[in-house]
């Protein structure tokens, strides 16, 4: 889980919010046992304080 997780983080970094929730996406896809479906999204632990609204306002 560790590597996806920290290419979600570079990715929020570099193209802000949308294409960070674009990898979660994807990882969640991939990753079954870590994320089981999108709704989970709101409940990971992202840095919020790099980006411009909370992660809610995305799902």
């Amino acid at each position: 889980m560790g590597n996806w997780a920290l290419k979600i983080g570079n990715c929020a970094k570099r193209y802000k919010y949308d294409r960070a929730i674009e990898v979660l996406r994807i990882g969640s896809k991939n990753h079954k046992s870590s994320i089981n479906s999108p709704e989970l999204i709101t409940h990971y632990p992202l840095p919020i304080t790099h980006y411009p609204l909370p992660i809610t306002h995305y799902s």
